[in-house]
């Protein structure tokens, strides 16, 4: 699922004509043309060639750079496509899209604020520029700044209510929500991306978590369970549902859940060692530690942690006999 969306078109409506294709082209709207259908026949290269050659015939056409930069990033060139984007604000500065776009090359390379300061720049330039607000959300989340992340999701859900991917601005903001330990407000958030999107896998994931942060067990379980049912190779389902059914003393049901994440991954040291101690307080002591050799052989770094908790779990096991 793709977090960022950047419509061509945009690009387009620059040069007051619709796309088309063309056998034969000979100026640069030509080749940019040509090359925005290259594109979204996803023939990346034949696309950046295409803008390459209405570069040269025009290098005055910022959108061929914004263009060949959309395609730079998609092929995982960040540093090409920034440098296209800048060119292409360059020589049209007030257009909002391409700040968006070079926001989103600096954020996947890990640049964080100077993605802020894009976004921020192209809400300036457009105030009613709801992607370039989802974008920042993202970008203030991810710098564990909730309230601003918060911000910016709801004032992306007031400009576009309607919009396709709105189930992942709620959950988005769902997250921000629950970051901040606004647990009802993460539920409500997740339950209305649930609404808009009902096979939205990971929504259930989150919101399970957040009931379980408010002592419903119960209610996480069942979360849970639905993810699975979604996705039955939802690794973090089955281990938050193990996590929630040995808080209820459900044992074995946790060691089925567990089981079922290592063989969807058979290198998680987490779920041999979690898989263990649970085997560990119900006396299968051989059972456990084979559990334990084979997290120890993924993960040594795990020895000293796990020797406290067997320690633990032995010494109040000698305080409570074994009936």
């Amino acid at each position: 699922m793709r977090r960022f969306s950047f419509s061509i078109l945009l690009v387009l409506l620059l040069t007051g004509m619709a796309v088309y294709a063309q056998t034969a082209p000979t100026t640069a709207v030509d080749y940019n043309n040509r090359g925005s259908d290259r594109l979204e026949e996803l023939d990346y290269d034949g696309a950046i060639a295409d803008f390459t050659k209405a570069i040269e015939l025009d290098p005055q056409l910022p959108q061929s750079y914004i263009n060949r930069g959309y395609v730079r990033d998609a092929k995982g060139d960040h540093d090409g496509a920034i440098a296209d984007f800048t060119k292409g604000i360059e020589l049209y500065p007030k257009f909002a899209a391409a700040y968006n776009v070079r926001g989103v090359a600096r954020q996947r390379k890990g640049d964080n604020d100077g993605a802020l300061a894009d976004y921020t720049k192209a809400i300036e330039l457009n105030p009613r520029y709801a992607q370039a607000y989802f974008n920042r959300g993202y970008v203030r989340n991810d710098k564990y700044d909730p309230d601003g992340a918060i911000a910016d999701y709801t004032k992306a859900i007031e400009l576009d209510p309607q919009n396709a991917k709105a189930y992942y601005t709620y959950y988005s903001r769902g997250i921000a929500r629950q970051r901040k330990g606004d647990y009802d407000g993460a539920i409500a958030d997740y339950t209305k991306a649930i609404e808009l999107r009902p096979e939205f896998a990971q929504a259930y994931c989150s919101r399970g978590e957040a009931r379980y942060s408010k002592d419903d067990r119960d209610g996480a379980i069942a979360d849970y369970t639905k993810a699975i049912q979604l996705n039955p190779q939802y690794v973090d389902a089955y281990n938050n549902r193990a996590y929630v059914r040995d808080d209820k003393g459900d044992h074995d049901g946790a060691i089925a859940d567990l089981t079922k994440v290592i063989e969807l991954d058979p290198k998680d040291a987490d779920a041999y060692t979690n898989r263990g101690l649970i085997k560990l307080t119900q006396r299968k002591d051989g059972e456990a530690q084979q559990d334990f050799d084979a997290a120890l052989k993924i993960d040594s770094s795990l020895k000293a942690s796990l020797e406290k908790e067997v320690n633990e779990i032995k010494q109040a096991r000698t305080a409570k006999p074994k009936p």
